[in-house]
């Protein structure tokens, strides 16, 4: 196994929005990847007002590798609204390192979904 790096960034999605993603530290900053203003809040406004069940896994692509972020706070953004900026810390990343990430990801769900991390 390796190391991850400290930071890096890339791809990622949430529910039906994409964002890029930087990590700096197992902290999460997210940015909507739409290029219009109308649909860069209302992306915004989606995730600051998601309402799904904790944990879970947000999947994306990291140098045309395949990532899973471990999200299980809330979302944190900007008190007044203002900056489509999304923070979250995570305390599990898991990058690809070959073709059986998907089996590999899905058991480790599993195992943690059993003993109850959270």
């Amino acid at each position: 196994m390796r190391k991850i790096a400290d930071n890096f960034c890339g791809y990622l999605k949430v529910g039906d929005d994409k964002y890029t993603y930087y990590i700096s530290d197992n902290i999460v900053t997210l940015l909507s990847a739409q290029s219009d203003n109308r649909k860069i809040y209302e992306s915004f406004d989606r995730i600051r007002n998601r309402d799904i069940e904790r944990p879970e896994y947000l999947f994306g692509e990291d140098n045309g590798g395949m990532i899973a972020i471990l999200r299980n706070g809330k979302f944190s953004t900007s008190g007044m609204g203002f900056s489509p900026v999304i923070k979250f810390a995570t305390p599990i990343i898991i990058k690809a390192s070959g073709n059986a990430f998907a089996k590999f990801l899905t058991a480790m769900i599993i195992t943690l979904r059993e003993n109850v991390i959270m």
